[in-house]
């Protein structure tokens, strides 16, 4: 009798914990590929950092709305996670007022990000969001695109001087330049004092990124992960990050205290807003700022240079899209400098920065967390639900984009663009979640790859998915790695 107890019991627990835990929860078929109790997860425990294109390759392999369907359905051990690939299912998602909040991949991110407007929920987003927006002000950014010029004119001459310097790594010093100039008010007399900031955020994105694709189960309670060789880099990392910004937080204070905060077009850029809501309204904190900064440095800097980056791929896979879009800068610049360009009159220009990013979204998926049911391609999703929105499947959805792989800058003149779904194309997320810094990141692409484009040909014999990988660096897509390309001046 006992010896039957003792087999009868645990049996009797593994059913229930596997009919409470790992139960579908919808009617929604678990999509193909799943393994009993892993599930899905069988396919990502062998990713590597070296191999981290590998995780995005085999997600949309399973997601792929041609055998997944319009909402597919993963597993991972007692977690499901449901996908909306399509434009129809995404759309009430994308728009809700009400279902905001960030999924749970987010939480390994929340000490870093703490308090951000990237992760905060519903009513508490909404606020901080509105205490942000004056800092993307359009009229903030006449002031900075003078910033970008500059800066895209040294990427040219570093171009020049060094054109074996690896690509990708050159966009990326750029770029933060030029965020930490215009929105955080500090220039960097050497490498060394951006690396302050730089080396810190890559060390956090690599350790995360152990945490989040170990097999280890305990790797992910805190008390386990801060105890390990990645929680302890971790830990260091963020407190090194976390110092240089109040370092930047104490500037920006001292310098309105002093009255010295300078405007842009009669507004405050992006430190200075927060640290003059602080002492208005008394309720932001000095760690509230960091988060929201941190968010800014990470995000401000890293979707540009993936864009820039893809753009440039596609430009020497397409040296007819390239000369086109050389002969409308120099008819627009007409023999006047560069530094009086206006990239937002350059249709041509952004259209081929919109294909860009429909076919290469920075970020490839958006994760929200249902805090009501909704209905999903004839299904109930309950409260609790954790959901991606596919931007990668919507950019490729049948219905609105033909031949979907073909790069064409052509889908976004006014005639092709009128009356498409405005959910069809969300490369910054859509509805009132959006991202507040898109029109940032576009003005600075734009103007980067015109620089690019007037100085130089470019031209290269890589080929995506041929030894050249979209893969993730610091949360946005880039290609790699030892993505090279040849330069050869115009001038």
């Amino acid at each position: 009798m006992f010896v039957a107890l003792l087999i009868v019991l645990p049996l009797t627990a593994l059913f229930l914990a596997w009919f409470y835990l790992f139960r579908n929860n919808t009617d929604i078929p678990v999509s193909p590929g799943a393994k009993p109790i892993v599930g899905h997860m069988h396919h990502f425990m062998d990713i590597s950092r070296e191999t981290l294109y590998l995780f995005e390759e085999r997600y949309f392999k399973i997601t792929d709305p041609a055998k997944a369907g319009p909402v597919s359905h993963m597993k991972f051990f007692f977690k499901s996670n449901f996908s909306l690939n399509t434009v129809k299912v995404a759309q009430p998602l994308l728009k809700s007022n009400v279902n905001v909040d960030k999924s749970f991949q987010y939480d390994d991110a929340a000490e870093w990000l703490a308090d951000s407007v990237l992760i905060l929920p519903g009513k508490e987003w909404h606020k901080r969001r509105l205490m942000l927006t004056p800092a993307f002000h359009f009229s903030i950014l006449d002031d900075f695109s003078q910033t970008m010029k500059k800066h895209a004119g040294i990427f040219v001459d570093i171009i020049r001087s060094d054109p074996t310097k690896p690509l990708t790594q050159s966009i990326e010093e750029a770029t933060f330049y030029s965020l930490c100039e215009t929105s955080f008010g500090v220039e960097f007399s050497s490498q060394e004092e951006s690396n302050a900031f730089l080396a810190p955020m890559e060390s956090l994105a690599q350790a995360l990124f152990v945490k989040s694709s170990s097999q280890n189960p305990l790797i992910r309670f805190d008390w386990y992960f801060s105890r390990t060789e990645n929680g302890k880099l971790y830990k260091s990392s963020l407190n090194a990050l976390n110092g240089q910004i109040m370092k930047l937080i104490q500037n920006a204070k001292t310098a309105m205290e002093r009255g010295e905060t300078k405007l842009h077009n009669g507004r405050r850029g992006f430190i200075d807003q927060m640290v003059f809501e602080q002492a208005d309204k008394k309720e932001l904190t000095d760690e509230q700022i960091i988060g929201e900064c941190n968010t800014i440095l990470l995000a401000g800097h890293a979707t540009t240079t993936g864009t820039i980056a893809f753009c440039i791929y596609y430009l020497c896979r397409h040296p007819d899209v390239q000369e086109r879009l050389f002969e409308e800068i120099s008819e627009h610049l007409a023999g006047k400098e560069f530094d009086d360009i206006d990239v937002t009159s350059l249709s041509y220009l952004g259209m081929v920065v919109k294909e860009t990013l429909r076919l290469q979204p920075p970020g490839s998926i958006i994760g929200r967390r249902l805090t009501e049911p909704m209905e999903a391609d004839g299904h109930i999703l309950p409260a609790g639900t954790n959901i991606d929105i596919s931007i990668w499947w919507l950019h490729r959805d049948p219905e609105y984009w033909e031949d979907a792989e073909k790069f064409d800058p052509e889908r976004f003149t006014e005639e092709n663009s009128r009356g498409r779904n405005p959910y069809a194309y969300v490369p910054f997320s859509a509805g009132p979640r959006n991202c507040l810094g898109q029109r940032f990141a576009n003005i600075e692409a734009r103007l980067f790859i015109a620089a690019l484009v007037y100085n130089f040909k470019m031209s290269s014999d890589q080929v995506l998915g041929q030894g050249l990988f979209r893969t993730i660096h610091n949360v946005s897509a880039v290609p790699g790695p030892n993505f090279k390309v040849d330069f050869e001046t115009r001038y």
